[in-house]
């Protein structure tokens, strides 16, 4: 039987529905792999990273970090009941994106936020004490590998100053050189499957299932 190939927007979708099940199933003041971070924290930074551009912008600019931390600190705070929770979860839900990308740009959509919405599953999940990898299907994990590929400079440079390598067997062109390395010094190598790679670049070295050699 063939297989059949999955779209961006079912990628994405796929990857959006495991979040909302995870955050449903999860209490608002569960805890997280964000450090001091809440259930109710990583969903108001959802909720307000899609509805609030300007708001929102202290995530990717430093000077404005501290404006984006107080928005997302108060929204919090009135998310710790279950019933706000999950109304706003249900907003997160059914929001179509900025411009309405999820229903007409789904491959910029499968690029902003597949790893976003990888990495925050992630978060949930692997904040309980008994976790169990999720088993993605080929497909998610090769978009993800391309990501990483893509953004794995900006997130590991000051990390690995001699040089990083990683390595996803099994997947296109799974082998690739970050930071190229240093004269005479070998560079340090991570090898696992790519969503794994991303949770490492992204912070989460102590719950992501990575070699390193």
């Amino acid at each position: 039987m063939t297989q059949q190939t999955l779209t961006p927007a079912q990628i994405i979708r796929e990857e959006r529905t495991d979040l909302v099940q995870a955050l449903r199933q999860a209490q608002p003041t569960d805890p997280t792999l964000c450090e001091g971070w809440q259930c109710r924290h990583l969903l108001a930074h959802l909720v307000l990273r899609e509805t609030e551009f300007l708001t929102a912008a202290g995530i990717v600019v430093p000077f404005l970090s501290e404006r984006t931390t107080r928005v997302t600190n108060y929204r919090a705070d009135s998310l710790i009941e279950r019933e706000a929770y999950d109304r706003a979860l249900d907003r997160f839900e059914n929001l179509d994106g900025y411009l309405k990308m999820r229903k007409l740009a789904t491959k910029v959509d499968r690029k902003l936020n597949l790893i976003e919405y990888f990495v925050h599953i992630e978060d949930v999940r692997r904040a309980r004490p008994e976790w169990k990898a999720r088993v993605l299907n080929h497909e998610t994990q090769q978009a993800i590998w391309e990501d990483v590929r893509s953004r794995a400079k900006m997130m590991a440079a000051k990390n690995f100053p001699h040089g990083l390598i990683v390595e996803a067997p099994g997947f296109v062109d799974g082998y690739f050189t970050v930071i190229e390395p240093k004269e005479n010094i070998p560079a340090t190598i991570l090898t696992g499957e790519p969503g794994e790679l991303a949770l490492y670049l992204f912070g989460r070295e102590d719950h992501a299932k990575v070699e390193l050699s």
